[in-house]
């Protein structure tokens, strides 16, 4: 006989927790980053970061990376009914979303698909945690996922429970419980179960923002010393005219 005597609850919870305390039943934000500079931006300030061409280059390789390799469905046995399950999810994968837009005589049909998904999932690699709404329907007598929705990672916040809770105009700090099945949640770096992760933009934010300030004194340097300082003069006594000549000379070289 197996022995019943283990404890199969968790322990060391976020309620237990004397170094991250939860407040009103909601996690607390640990990234220190956003924390010192977040303000009332939030996970927010890391888009700032991804307007840096070469950070952006090499988030988009690393997420390239990964949506590049194949990916298979295999069924869980040899049985005819995980068979047509397999069959099934691998039919909706393939199938996922490709909505088209436009009139009907010039269609556009815009690329969101199961890839798609993925690449915007990713984005928990710069932010922590990503989210995406998953859109249900009955497709031939068959409840199929039929669209991945990216959404904002400033619209959700987390419980105690480290459960997704959307934020709402009537319940921006605590959020609204969600259902089950309907939202992918993909956290990227936290070392502590923490649903919220820690994405790269922490450690990149520093970086970035020393890069750009740089570049703006530096061209506010060039702006006043990369040309020689204009002298105009004009001999003592001069009249109106000839001053007016003399400024209008200097503001034509500036």
């Amino acid at each position: 006989m197996a022995d019943q005597n283990f404890v199969r609850d968790e322990i060391a919870t976020v309620a237990k927790d004397i170094l991250y305390p939860a407040f009103g039943g909601i996690l607390r934000v640990q990234d220190d980053t956003l924390l010192s500079r977040g303000g009332g931006k939030g996970v927010r300030l890391y888009d700032e970061i991804e307007r840096d061409c070469h950070v952006y280059s090499v988030l988009q390789k690393r997420k390239m990376a990964v949506i590049a390799r194949p990916w298979t469905v295999e069924a869980a046995s040899n049985s005819r009914a995980d068979k047509k399950a397999a069959d099934l999810v691998r039919e909706q994968l393939n199938n996922l979303a490709t909505p088209e837009v436009g009139t009907l005589e010039a269609m556009t049909t815009i690329p969101s698909n199961f890839d798609l998904a993925c690449l915007n999932l990713l984005d928990a690699i710069l932010k922590g945690f990503a989210v995406g709404e998953i859109m249900w329907d009955y497709v031939d007598g068959q409840i199929c996922a039929t669209d991945i929705k990216a959404k904002n990672q400033f619209r959700f916040t987390f419980d105690e429970k480290y459960l997704l809770r959307l934020r709402t105009p009537e319940s921006l700090y605590k959020g609204i419980e969600l259902p089950g099945g309907k939202f992918i949640l993909h956290s990227f770096g936290a070392k502590d179960s923490n649903p919220m992760g820690l994405g790269l933009g922490s450690r990149l934010f520093w970086p970035a923002f020393f890069k750009k300030n740089g570049i703006v004194f530096w061209l506010t340097f060039l702006e006043r010393f990369a040309s020689p300082l204009i002298v105009g003069k004009y001999p003592a006594g001069a009249d109106d005219k000839t001053q007016a000549d003399v400024l209008a000379a200097v503001g034509s070289i500036a």
